[in-house]
């Protein structure tokens, strides 16, 4: 019989990663997804930059915009992780 000979935290992160991917998308080809509550924040595509749902016009502030919402779901990720 096999033993597990991973941390605790370790097997703790997976097993919390199984029951809830809520920030896991769905398999979308070429595209990165950051959700936050099971809302998705960003979106990167080849069909261009969402935030929160809207997509990113393609201008001078394409990416401050970009880089704010991927702030934001950083600092969403850092405050609801669990840390054990």
């Amino acid at each position: 019989m096999a033993v597990n000979t991973e941390p605790a935290w370790y097997q703790n992160m997976l097993n919390a990663n199984a029951v809830n991917a809520d920030h896991i998308a769905p398999s979308q080809p070429n595209t990165i997804t950051c959700r936050a509550g099971g809302e998705e924040m960003l979106r990167v595509g080849p069909d261009g930059f969402w935030v929160r749902g809207v997509k990113v016009e393609q201008d001078a502030d394409e990416a401050k915009n970009v880089y704010e919402g991927f702030k934001a779901w950083m600092a969403w990720a850092q405050l609801t992780r669990d840390y054990q």
